[in-house]
């Protein structure tokens, strides 16, 4: 597999990051990014100025690349007790909690264990 700049050919799209404390919430609260891609593994950071209490986005490829997603642990999400599920076919990762909110902060939020094809590609975040 070819790896260009250290990412696969993925696009993050951001539906929604959001079920915060706080009353008033804006774009400049709560920032995730692709910060790492390894040939297993997508880490996903985040960086919050509120409390967090959930969270969904879509990882979407082109379809070269036959992305399929496997399940999601470790980072601020498994440290607060969240449950983080994924689809593998639509690519939705969504993480919840019953109890402990993600503080404010910035690190790696999950890992996200995927599989894919041999193609070449590109990454871009968009939302």
């Amino acid at each position: 597999m070819k790896i260009i700049n250290g990412y696969r050919g993925l696009v993050i799209f951001l539906i929604w990051v959001m079920f915060a404390t706080s009353s008033s919430i804006s774009a400049q609260d709560v920032t995730i990014w692709i910060s790492d891609v390894t040939e297993e593994n997508i880490e996903i950071s985040m960086t919050n100025t509120v409390n967090v209490l959930g969270f969904l986005f879509f990882i979407i490829s082109d379809d070269a690349l036959e992305l399929s997603l496997g399940s999601a642990s470790g980072g601020s999400a498994q440290s607060n007790s969240f449950i983080v599920g994924t689809s593998p076919t639509t690519g939705f990762v969504g993480g919840f909690t019953f109890g402990n909110a993600i503080p404010a902060g910035d690190g790696v939020l999950t890992n996200i264990n995927w599989t894919h094809n041999e193609t070449s590609g590109y990454l871009s975040i968009g939302g």
